[in-house]
């Protein structure tokens, strides 16, 4: 309760690096990886960059060649849906992890992200074409097609992060 009323204080305001900082936090997780632990980043933020030096495309391509798995919580306010908001899910998609809205989870995104690594499975596979750079994932269910798999939409190859 106490770290929900401190999250539900935080007002925006002031210059906000976003991308610079998952970039950063890229970094930090890189230069610690532990064999057979998966990387996770819990982003609170309203998804309004003002000031990155790096760009939306380079910090989402730095986390998804991380291997990581982005969870966003979006801080903005009720009714406030806007482009930060639109921008916190596509990262969170596109890197395997999960978007909440502030009053959906955001006391819960922790337990959510625990439960998530303990259930999931690593898929491998033969490289179709080893061609450097970005390739496209997606899986499929072979049987029951009501099956949804919640994973990353793709995956870098033979290349460090971009």
């Amino acid at each position: 309760p106490a770290a929900r009323g401190s999250l539900l204080a935080v007002k925006a305001a002031g210059a906000t690096p976003l991308f610079d900082a998952l970039a950063y936090g890229v970094e930090i997780i890189s230069g610690r990886r532990t064999p057979a632990v998966r990387p996770v980043l819990i982003l609170f933020s309203d998804g309004d960059d003002t000031i990155s030096r790096t760009s939306a495309q380079d910090a989402l391509h730095a986390v998804i060649a991380s291997g990581a798995r982005l969870y966003a919580v979006d801080m903005s306010r009720p009714g406030d849906a806007s482009y930060g908001s639109a921008a916190l899910q596509q990262m969170a998609d596109q890197t395997g992890g999960r978007y909440f809205s502030f009053r959906e989870g955001a006391a819960n995104v922790l337990q959510t992200a625990l439960k998530d690594l303990r259930a999931s499975y690593v898929v491998t596979y033969q490289v179709p074409t080893p061609a450097v750079g970005f390739h496209s994932l997606r899986i499929l269910p072979k049987h029951n097609l009501n099956l949804r798999f919640h994973c990353r939409n793709g995956y870098y190859y033979g290349t460090d992060i971009p």
